[in-house]
């Protein structure tokens, strides 16, 4: 069979609006003759020849099984689904295993584990387990876009509108919460006279915290820590420190350092220590330190590097340079790299820190 096979579907039961009885359980034959029961089915009457006795039976007899059969069927087709009957499962003797019933509040289904099963599972009743548990249900990206907090919600295109708060959906039982807060800024480097060299350390990588929360969740603010700016060649600035990011209090990392400026100098070697990576606190499953900006280093007037940004949980941060400005980060929480200027050149800014991230997961 194919799905091309499915059979047509009614938006009406049978004999919707025609004259129709409405078919008791209990036999009818003492009371009624010739009527239709569920026990019955038509009764033996209605089998006799007239000759014999016998009555037809009754058009609204039919009517009325059909309409219950095709209403029954609707109700399937439409993907309705049954809840619990106390009074039901008495007189079938326990649902069957494998059967599945809609939660009474209508927000998930439950799995019958057992046979002959009368207990209310909406109540606590033995026998029965959630049929959506573990159901991924849905995935919260959260991140800044062109100077904006953005969210994507399973894979759809990043929007601001429900980019600054989250509550969970009314089936989420367990709330999967990952956050990366934002890389420092790379160090910028002076100018250079003749002899001189100038090198800006990388910035750190911005902290990683997961925790998993249980029941429901509501109106949490959301804040994605910004990407530390890149140390300005004027002054030769040091990098920017990275935002906080947020989950509400329940989660938050800090941000990272930015790296050191790069001063010019003619005695070598030099070196210029990079910023320190960020953390998180409060975590209840792990926390994981960003990686710390590399050093700016130059061994004589004509060789060194700027210092490469630290690496985030998800890679790394901006690269080194040789003569030139500081490489930007592009891995989320990674750190800037640092600048660096030979003899005789201008100064050169820092490369920018990447902004966090926050990954919400929520579970049935």
């Amino acid at each position: 069979m194919q799905a091309s096979n499915a059979p047509s579907k009614s938006s009406i039961p049978f004999a919707e609006s025609g004259t129709k009885n409405v078919i008791p359980e209990a036999s009818q034959i003492s009371l009624k003759p010739g009527a239709a029961s569920f026990i019955d089915g038509f009764p033996p009457l209605t089998m006799t020849p007239l000759a014999a006795g016998g009555v037809p039976p009754t058009g609204a007899d039919f009517n009325g099984i059909l309409n219950f059969l095709s209403s029954a069927i609707r109700w399937g087709q439409a993907g309705g689904g049954y809840k619990y009957d106390a009074v039901f499962a008495a007189a079938i003797g326990g649902y069957p295993k494998g059967a599945i019933l809609m939660r009474s509040d209508f927000t998930g289904h439950w799995l019958n584990t057992v046979e002959s099963n009368r207990s209310d599972p909406d109540t606590g009743g033995a026998g029965w387990k959630n049929g959506m548990a573990g159901v991924l249900l849905r995935t919260s990206v959260y991140r800044i876009i062109s100077g904006l907090q953005q969210v994507s919600v399973d894979g759809g295109a990043f929007t601001s509108l429900g980019g600054t708060t989250f509550s969970t959906v009314a089936q989420t039982t367990r709330t999967d919460v990952e956050i990366i807060s934002g890389g420092g800024g790379g160090g910028g480097t002076e100018a250079n006279g003749a002899g001189a060299r100038s090198t800006g350390a990388g910035g750190g990588a911005g902290g990683y915290g997961r925790s998993i929360f249980s029941g429901s969740l509501s109106s949490i603010p959301i804040t994605v820590g910004a990407g530390g700016v890149g140390g300005l060649a004027t002054g030769a600035g040091s990098g920017g420190m990275g935002g906080s990011t947020s989950f509400g209090t329940l989660l938050i990392a800090a941000g990272a350092s930015g790296g050191a400026k790069g001063l010019t100098s003619t005695g070598f070697p030099l070196m210029i220590f990079g910023g320190t990576g960020g953390f998180s606190t409060l975590a209840n499953v792990v926390s994981a330190r960003g990686g710390n900006g590399d050093y700016g280093l130059a061994l004589s007037a004509v060789h060194g590097v700027g210092g490469s940004g630290g690496a985030s949980i998800l890679g790394a941060g901006g690269g080194r340079t040789a003569i030139t400005a500081g490489d930007d980060a592009l891995t989320p929480g990674g750190g800037g790299g640092g600048a660096a200027a030979a003899p005789s050149t201008g100064g050169f800014s820092g490369g920018a820190g990447a902004p966090g991230l926050i990954v919400v997961r929520e579970y049935a």
